[in-house]
């Protein structure tokens, strides 16, 4: 079992400053328990009380029947360390702590002692001064955010607390599927590298989402990302003067140089965002698909334009283009004739997915010649390991996925604002025997596919708008 298992997903929780009072945070945290449906023992922790929300409370934790696998301190910043020593000695492993008061206002000593009571009993440490965390899988609402957040696949761990709570929210609103909102606060203990190390494992993630002020250690941090094999998307805050001096007092956090952690995520394989829409985006885009397997990519258009715009953009995010082998040049040569200088860019052949563009102009014959060559490319397409995926820019699509799919394509596109019936057009497209996909423009936000994402294997951003319609 990993050492942050009883963290993240823990069976049972004692809520240390459990309260019959309305509004306090000991209160919230009970009742966000409760009511998210947590299947295990739920202890509340309070001296002066026999019952809270209907569950049986103790003393302390030391009189609490059964194993503790997590306790949530929800006390005074003075009463925090007796609590981890008492803690520590009934073993308890996670120590979810929300009080503030530590490192953000200069209280490194009582911080470091936290952590140290904590390890010296083989337990680990999230916090202090966070919100909580929240796990759908393990139905623990172990904060004081309102609810669980909207169900799907992406980690998102923010050292905000502010931000976790807002995004709470946010989430259903965009359709973001999350699997876990961790919330570290100080990283007393717990930091990035430990959280990416954790939902790398985790199968029920397939994206992990950051939103970093700091980093206590660079190398571990780095390390964590390129060992990773999942996306991780990076949302750097504090990147001007005024926004480090408020990342060191929100969170004790030292900011950093922007170039510096650019470089590092680059180094470590991480992706940047450039604002929280950019991170989300991209998150949900990366949930929503598989990773790719290799740095290449295909691009076969009948435009220069566009073959040109696509790499630069392939080029800018660090994907190089290389010249495709002379057998596959040759099969398009017999289709093409001298036009082939005029279909675009064609780069190695190896790579796992190789999209075509298929435009129709109202004319049949574009996409009868389309259907050929689908046909004569898919063999050698195959052949190496690859995929094929046809993008049917045509208004009327259903009327030509039997015959592409008939012509070896792996993968059926359709563009969203294109296509009428998206909902059955998806169907239709699965019935056939091959994999779906949506494309979309760069402004459309990805919640629009919220009602067929059961029907999508595939999501593809337009590098411009095609301009239907």
């Amino acid at each position: 079992m990993h050492e942050l298992e009883p963290v993240f997903n823990p069976r049972s929780i004692a809520v240390i400053g459990a309260s019959r009072r309305e509004g306090t945070i000991g209160q919230q945290v009970t009742k966000n328990l409760i009511e998210g449906g947590f299947p295990g023992p739920i202890y509340p922790i309070n001296p002066g009380a026999t019952e809270i929300l209907g569950l049986k409370a103790y003393p302390s934790i030391g009189d609490v029947p059964g194993p503790v696998d997590a306790a949530v301190y929800c006390v005074p910043a003075d009463k925090v360390l007796d609590v981890a020593r008492q803690c520590a000695k009934v073993g308890v492993k996670g120590h979810i702590v929300i009080t503030s008061g530590f490192a953000e206002v200069g209280n490194t000593k009582d911080e470091e002692e936290l952590k140290k009571i904590a390890r010296e009993s083989g337990g680990r440490v999230i916090g202090p001064n966070i919100v909580g965390i929240m796990s759908n899988p393990g139905k623990a609402n172990a904060s004081f955010a309102p609810v669980l957040p909207y169900n799907g696949k992406t980690a998102l761990i923010s050292q905000s607390g502010a931000l976790i709570i807002a995004l709470d929210t946010v989430t259903f609103v965009r359709r973001f599927g999350v699997t876990s909102m961790i919330s570290l606060g100080n990283m007393a203990d717990v930091d990035f590298a430990d959280c990416i190390e954790y939902y790398a494992q985790d199968p029920n993630t397939k994206c992990i989402a950051l939103y970093v002020e700091g980093a206590k250690n660079g190398f571990k941090f780095m390390q964590a990302g390129r060992w990773a094999g999942k996306p991780i998307v990076v949302l750097k805050a504090g990147v001007s003067a005024h926004g480090a001096a408020a990342a060191a007092s929100h969170t004790g956090s030292l900011a950093g140089s922007v170039k510096v952690y650019q470089a590092a995520c680059n180094q470590a394989h991480m992706i940047w965002a450039t604002d929280l829409d950019d991170m989300l985006n991209k998150s949900q885009a990366l949930a929503m698909q598989p990773p790719l397997k290799g740095d290449n990519v295909v691009i076969i258009t009948n435009g220069g334009g566009i073959g040109v715009l696509g790499t630069d953009a392939a080029e800018r995010h660090g994907i190089p283009l290389k010249t495709a082998p002379a057998d596959v040049q040759a099969e398009f040569r017999k289709f093409f004739g001298r036009l082939e200088a005029e279909t675009g860019t064609v780069v190695e052949a190896g790579a796992r997915l190789i999209h075509v563009d298929v435009m129709d102009g109202h004319f049949v014959p574009n996409i009868t010649i389309g259907a050929l060559v689908v046909k004569a490319i898919a063999p050698p397409v195959h052949e190496r390991g690859a995929a094929l995926d046809v993008h049917l820019m045509i208004e009327d699509p259903q009327r030509y996925i039997e015959a592409f799919a008939a012509a070896g394509a792996d993968v059926l596109t359709v563009h969203q604002e294109a296509c009428v019936h998206l909902h059955r057009t998806l169907a239709q497209i699965r019935e056939a025997g091959v994999k779906a996909g949506v494309a979309l423009n760069p402004a459309t936000p990805l919640e629009s596919l919220a009602e067929v994402r059961e029907l999508i294997d595939l999501v593809l951003i337009m590098s411009v708008d095609p301009g239907f319609g």
